[in-house]
């Protein structure tokens, strides 16, 4: 039979009614609270009916050729130091907590993969010789997870949960994808969370994102007008195993202030390039296909190009041109030359923009609208010739009053040889109505005077044509024709 040392203080305990199996080839050793197990050869299997009914070790050694397998329905506990120099496998219903009063380590170069891994140590886990995986759930209950040069790696179907600023990954964390989706992060340094967010909008195969983020800020030559955001912090994202992928990543800026739109600065082959964010927070604005170091920037200087203020927002009439949109107060104490151009959206006042033909530089008519369009400038540098580098005005919004002229409708009587016409005006709410007449086809038009909702004519001529005339402010409309004919 292959060796099997169960230790503590180098005596072997008896069984007890609390005690919990441990099998290897038939032979069944068991143990309580306060012992060190020892594993050295051959292939133990752990059983464990329940959380509240389950095995607990102060360490935990499996030596190089020992095989510790949980079942599925396993939970174990380990107060100690996890010394693996073989293999550590269990199913996803399984569970191992590492809960000791003292700091806690993973040691050994052994192979460790877990269903389940809880962390409840505020004095946190390091891992010192090889990484882990976690194919369930890892629970940051209490402390920070260190991995050192290692990794901790989720597989396509583990979550992380219960990370905060006190409780997340310090180091190397590695999440599966097995489709496109979106995952967090739970990253940081020292006493530093800088969670990322990580989302595959296309994807084939299976891949492995691992990111790390470092309290030092991105190296190298970055692009013209552009400084550095995060002086002290960058990111390090990299993959595996998958291809023809577009990516999306949100980055962290807390406690940065910028003074201008923030770029997002990625490292590509040691040349620093600049990609338009999204806000409020800072995402790449068009897919990434390719990994790299990552950090954030600003428009450089102390006078940064801006993008101008655009004079007030305007409300016009219905079928109306509204007034050219100007730059009010360009910058000043720029260098180089300036480029701008238009944008406008139609869906609201922060997405949807997409550029206008006129580069003019000075003011544009927008001409015809829809009900609703909103205006900005975006501004660059003319030795910059990228454009997501640019800067954006204020946004005005050009609103059109499709102000309806109402229905007109009328009914006529004879009494006594003289007919009377009453018109009435529906459809409108709290304009002025006014009334115009015409006998020749509207070459001649009459005004009444009255501003009434319903009028009365009488003694008219043989065919008079009436209309109504809806003035709510500036804007006017008319009614439809009613042909009176006696």
């Amino acid at each position: 039979m292959k060796q099997i040392a169960l230790m503590l203080s180098l005596l072997i305990l008896g069984i007890s009614s609390r005690a919990q199996g441990i099998y290897n080839n038939g032979a069944r050793i068991v143990s309580e609270t306060g012992t060190s197990w020892v594993i050295s050869g051959g292939n133990i299997t752990l059983t464990s009916q329940s959380a509240t009914n389950l095995a607990s070790v102060d360490n935990l050694k499996i030596e190089s050729g020992a095989t510790l397998t949980l079942t599925s329905a396993s939970f174990l506990t380990v107060g100690g130091t996890l010394q693996n120099s073989g293999t550590l496998t269990g199913p996803s219903g399984s569970t191992v907590t590492l809960s000791g009063s003292s700091a806690q380590a993973i040691t050994g170069i052994g192979t460790s993969t877990f269903g389940n891994l809880t962390l409840n140590n505020t004095n946190g886990l390091t891992l010192t010789n090889a990484g882990i995986t976690v194919n369930g759930t890892l629970d940051l209950a209490n402390g920070i997870l260190t991995t050192g040069a290692n990794s901790a790696t989720l597989g396509s179907s583990g979550s992380i949960t219960n990370a905060s600023s006190s409780k997340y990954v310090y180091g190397k964390l590695a999440q599966t994808f097995s489709s496109t989706g979106s995952k967090v992060f739970p990253i940081g340094k020292g006493s530093n969370y800088r969670p990322l967010t990580f989302q595959y909008t296309v994807l084939t195969g299976s891949s492995t994102v691992t990111v790390e983020q470092f309290e030092s800020g991105l190296s190298g030559t970055l692009p013209a007008n552009i400084s550095l955001l995060t002086t002290n912090r960058s990111w390090t994202v990299s993959q595996t195993g998958g291809s023809n992928m577009q990516y999306f990543v949100s980055l962290d800026a807390t406690g940065y202030t910028p003074a201008s739109t923030v770029v997002m600065l990625k490292k590509d082959a040691g040349t620093i390039v600049s990609y338009a964010t999204t806000s409020p927070n800072y995402t790449n604005a068009d897919a990434l296909t390719s990994f790299s170091d990552f950090g954030l920037g600003e428009p450089a200087g102390t006078n940064p190009i801006d993008g101008g203020t655009i004079a007030a927002d305007q409300s016009i009439c219905y079928g109306a041109v509204p007034a050219a949109l100007t730059n009010s107060a360009l910058p000043s104490g720029q260098t180089g030359s300036l480029e701008y151009k238009w944008q406008y959206s139609t869906t609201n006042a922060t997405s949807g923009f997409a550029d206008i033909a006129s580069s003019n530089t000075e003011g544009f008519s927008p001409g015809a609208l829809i009900a609703a369009t909103w205006f900005k400038r975006i501004a660059k540098n003319s030795s910059n010739p990228d454009w997501s580098e640019s800067v954006e005005s204020n946004v005005v919004h050009v609103s059109v009053d499709a102000y309806f002229g109402g229905t007109l409708s009328s009914s006529a009587s004879v009494c006594s040889g003289i007919t009377t016409t009453t018109l009435s005006i529906s459809g409108y709410t709290g304009a002025i109505v006014k009334w115009q007449y015409s006998t020749d086809n509207w070459v001649t038009i009459n005004d009444f005077s009255t501003t009434l909702s319903e009028i009365t004519a009488t003694g008219l001529p043989a065919t008079t044509k009436f209309r109504a005339f809806v003035q709510l402010g500036s804007c006017l409309n008319y009614s439809n024709d009613v042909t009176v004919t006696l």
